[in-house]
């Protein structure tokens, strides 16, 4: 979607030209919401400024890909701004209106540091990584079971002391261990498309991501079950094939399973674009190894 398309006949567009417009209009979204309005802190915006004066302000709005905070609320605000509503508009909208739900089931967030720097990193996929975390904490916490997040462990190949990115705790006191990764990727649509082309890079990133965060020597620190959690709804490779209905998917997950290293039990496959009250969809569950 072209969002810079979409909003040319604005007369408040030309608010994206200054940093201080761009503050404004974010300003005006963050106010509709009130747990992200107690979120958002002052020195926030004054970061923010910061980060809009090293940028074409205009062109970092609405060319900037993927959403982040910024961005978000303030397309968000210059459609409140125009009372206009579009595809780019709307999309803004069920993004914060997520965050907003999502701080709600865990109101100490808005207070917690760790928490707000995730939520406020400005690069690459972290916006969408973090809403990625929140979706499956609502949901399992709805499902009536206590959930912490970025419990600590140790990485045995190197000693070095990690965050696990959830942990699932049930009435029994059985545990479960969620670290979740939300792979990025976009696919030009024109011409023809391989919609098994993008499998190695998928693969690649799978192995990657449970090797940097795990290691290949296991870890101490976390007692239960290890998976790794992925959200496919911003690979656009994997999203053609559901499109198609190949069963290669599924096939992919069960090979990735053999690269999971040592002390993770398997894959949870999810998607959510965050664009419903219902967006989340549960697709895959594979486990690695089963232990007594």
């Amino acid at each position: 979607m072209n969002i810079s398309q979409s909003f040319v006949a604005m007369d408040n567009i030309q608010l994206l030209e200054t940093q201080s417009g761009c503050i404004s209009l974010a300003k005006l979204a963050i106010d509709r919401y009130e747990r992200i309005k107690q979120t958002i802190r002052p020195s926030d915006f004054i970061q923010w400024e910061k980060t809009l004066k090293k940028q074409d302000t205009k062109k970092y709005v609405l060319e900037h890909s993927p959403f982040n905070l910024l961005t978000t609320c303030i397309i968000n605000g210059l459609g409140l701004s125009e009372r206009y509503t579009d595809p780019g508009t709307l999309q803004t909208v069920a993004l914060l209106r997520k965050l907003e739900h999502h701080l709600g089931c865990f109101p100490h967030l808005s207070d917690d540091n760790s928490f707000r720097s995730k939520i406020g990193n400005l690069e690459g996929f972290n916006f969408l990584a973090t809403l990625s975390e929140l979706s499956l904490a609502s949901y399992f916490s709805k499902a009536g079971m206590a959930v912490t997040f970025e419990n600590r462990f140790c990485k045995l190949s190197d000693g070095n002391r990690k965050d696990i990115d959830l942990t699932l705790t049930d009435v029994h006191g059985e545990q479960i261990h969620l670290e979740v990764y939300s792979p990025f990727q976009t696919v030009d649509a024109e011409g023809f498309i391989d919609p098994n082309e993008g499998n190695y890079h998928y693969a690649y990133k799978l192995a990657k991501k449970s090797l940097d965060k795990f290691g290949n020597d296991g870890i101490a620190g976390l007692s239960g079950k290890i998976f790794l959690a992925i959200n496919t709804a911003f690979f656009d490779s994997i999203q053609i094939q559901k499109l198609h209905g190949l069963e290669t998917i599924k096939h992919l997950h069960r090979e990735a399973l053999v690269n999971l290293p040592q002390g993770v039990d398997g894959l949870l496959q999810f998607s959510d674009d965050f664009s419903a009250e219902h967006s989340l969809r549960f697709e895959g569950f594979y486990v690695h190894r089963i232990t007594p």
